[in-house]
């Protein structure tokens, strides 16, 4: 009888809680079983999440584990370094682990210094290797260097993790989106001519504060705009008074975070995706943008960031427009282009999300790795 595949995905976020490292690790994960490998994943656990985890993770078709966080930080960060080493040593010789997230990538750096060498692919994301500090720039080039394989999301990360070691071998495989995602049934039309819409947790990466910069030249256009904020309300304070100080008091909506069923009818909703990213002082960039995709497979165009990794989620007049994220005008442009042609945008969309199933990213997973 031949031994099944064995494969131990170390993460450092996972769901139920929000993070696109977590959504990435999950579907693949999945997919990966369905492949039929038997996996293991090795992630923290967030104390704000505690109950819904202990649902999720009882029906997850792979093993789980998760380091605790509710005994305070410094034992949370003790129990998440002990699973990550017992995951290397119990690992057998041609099995691998991958690494994805920064605490992840530093271990398998580090776990080189110990005399058990184990199979290590990385995924590499976006802000995990754009570090600022000179420590983090020698831990994660060590972890990059451990590595038998590196597969990053986007032509962007990959550029990312070339200016640490202009050496290294790098696939590409974009991220992958669950199309069952964006399946429940809309419900009517989102307040809005046009509706706008971003879905991301309200951070200054996100760039939301970079649209409602551009609100008052859109609206001058379209004096109906109206801008949706879907995302954990980080920043909600400081982009209502944002909009005030503009006169947009009336021009957006802040709904939080939404589950599943209400996100879809959102988008469906909706006219255009915004994502207007911009990379922060201390490395944290957009890597690709999952969201983007969502929202192209129930229709929207998008317009976003030309200058992170969305440039690789959006396809320039096609799939909707790229754009400097703080030239307000280009940005207004950018929605009356879209609006101009919107039913060839909004098929041509959803072609191009079509693009990025995971059935078909998992193939590509499977031959970089030789499984």
């Amino acid at each position: 009888m031949t031994e099944p595949r064995k494969i131990v995905i170390l993460t450092s976020e996972f769901p139920p809680g929000p993070g696109g490292i977590g959504n990435h690790a999950w579907n693949l994960a999945k997919e990966l079983v369905t492949a039929g490998l038997q996996v293991t994943v090795v992630t923290d656990s967030r104390r704000e999440w505690k109950d819904a985890e202990q649902g999720f993770d009882a029906i997850q078709p792979f093993r789980l584990f998760r380091a605790r966080r509710d005994a305070g930080r410094m034992m949370g960060v003790l129990h998440r370094w002990w699973l990550y080493l017992l995951a290397w040593l119990r690992a057998e010789p041609n099995e691998w682990i991958l690494l994805s997230g920064k605490f992840p990538l530093w271990f398998g750096g580090l776990a080189t210094l110990l005399p058990i060498s184990r199979r290590i692919a990385a995924v590499l994301h976006g802000s995990e290797i754009n570090p600022r500090s000179g420590w983090k720039k020698w831990l994660t080039r060590l972890g990059l260097s451990a590595c038998d394989r590196l597969i990053a999301v986007s032509s962007y990360t990959r550029d990312l993790a070339l200016r640490l070691d202009p050496g290294l071998e790098i696939n590409i495989i974009p991220n992958g989106f669950d199309p069952e995602k964006i399946t429940h049934p809309g419900n009517g039309k989102m307040k809005g001519v046009p509706a706008l819409v971003t879905v991301g947790t309200l951070s200054p990466r996100k760039g939301q504060e970079n649209v409602i910069q551009a609100l008052p030249n859109i609206r001058r256009r379209f004096p109906r705009v109206h801008y949706h904020l879907v995302g954990l309300p980080q920043q909600a304070s400081m982009l209502q008074v944002k909009a005030q100080s503009l006169g947009l008091d009336d021009s957006l909506t802040i709904h939080g975070a939404l589950p599943d069923k209400d996100l879809a009818r959102v988008l469906k909703g909706s006219d255009i995706f915004v994502m207007l990213s911009t990379e922060q002082a201390d490395g944290d960039v957009e890597g690709f943008g999952i969201a983007i995709l969502e929202a192209n497979a129930a229709g929207l165009p998008a317009v976003g960031s030309a200058n992170c990794g969305i440039a690789d989620a959006i396809c320039d007049g096609f799939s909707g427009r790229l754009v400097d994220p703080q030239n307000p005008e280009q940005v207004a442009e950018a929605v009356e282009d879209i609006l101009n042609d919107y039913e060839r945008y909004s098929m041509q969309a959803k072609e191009w999300a079509a693009r990025f199933h995971w059935s078909v990213g998992i193939e590509k997973y499977l031959e970089v790795l030789d499984l």
